[in-house]
């Protein structure tokens, strides 16, 4: 009987050794490990590596958040990176400020705020925290834009930033994966739009043009589109000075939408 209750308790303690092992991993990881494995993981296009060590809530999936993941780590590849210091917010919390240094050529200071729940550190993106002073931009990217095969010519050789997507049924912002930059003599760029929804929500988008920070984005102009637009939907956005670079656009609908969600064609020129 001995014998067999010595079996069972050693069975137990194997058993349960890589749960014991895995606890104290997480709970060892000290906030300086977290965000150098996070920003190694964009050097590295390690898209896991990012996930694992981010709570950004602007996603309501982890599919939709590794999926426009993997594009961002492409289209703003970080190449190299130094934490120039950090501040303790509260006992739960710490600003880094970290110099990135991207493929485009872009050159920033960008202040990271890292925050602690259940013993593990993130770095932490919200709606809330993309608003931020302390970002610098020490040298501009590169501007580069790209052309989608799905708008029909004429129009598409002259645009400085197309798009195309389809089933998407929140709310949610997002932004188009070109970047591009405006040099205009009356502020002023034209907006062409295909906007569809198939279900029974009045479809409404706020085209807004912005410089997308990190933690903050700089807006240059906007244009709210309602209802559907089967048709090629012609239209405006002003901006605030004549000249911008490294923008992007950011797509704002304005509701929830039933399946298969709410698709659009568009762009910028």
């Amino acid at each position: 009987m001995k014998n067999v209750l010595k079996f069972l308790f050693l069975g137990v303690f194997l058993f349960s050794m890589p749960l014991i092992s895995q606890a104290e991993e997480i709970k060892v990881k000290s906030v300086g490990e977290v965000i150098d494995t996070y920003l190694t993981g964009m050097v590295e296009n390690d898209v896991h590596a990012v996930v694992n060590n981010v709570n950004d809530t602007r996603y309501n999936s982890l599919e939709q958040q590794i999926s426009e993941y993997k594009i961002m780590l492409i289209e703003d590849k970080l190449v190299d990176y130094e934490i120039l210091g950090d501040k303790v917010v509260s006992n739960n919390e710490i600003q880094y400020i970290a110099r990135l240094e991207f493929a485009t050529g872009e050159i920033s200071e960008v202040p990271m705020l890292m925050t602690k729940e259940d013993s593990r550190w993130k770095v932490n993106v919200s709606n809330s925290s993309l608003e931020n002073e302390e970002y610098k931009i020490l040298q501009e990217a590169i501007s580069e834009t790209t052309l989608s095969e799905t708008i029909i010519t004429p129009l598409a050789a002259h645009f400085l930033c197309d798009w195309n997507f389809s089933g998407r049924r929140d709310n949610k912002e997002f932004y188009s994966n070109c970047t591009f930059d405006i040099n205009k003599s009356d502020a002023m760029v034209n907006l062409v739009v295909h906007q569809d929804n198939t279900s029974s929500h009045s479809l409404g988008i706020a085209y807004t043009i912005v410089k997308k920070k990190l933690f903050g984005d700089e807006v240059w102009g906007s244009n709210y589109v309602s209802g559907t637009k089967t048709s090629n939907y012609l239209t405006t956005i002003t901006g605030k000075s004549k000249t911008f670079s490294g923008a992007k656009v950011r797509f704002l609908p304005d509701g929830h939408y039933e399946q298969p969600g709410f698709s659009g064609v568009g762009g910028i020129y």
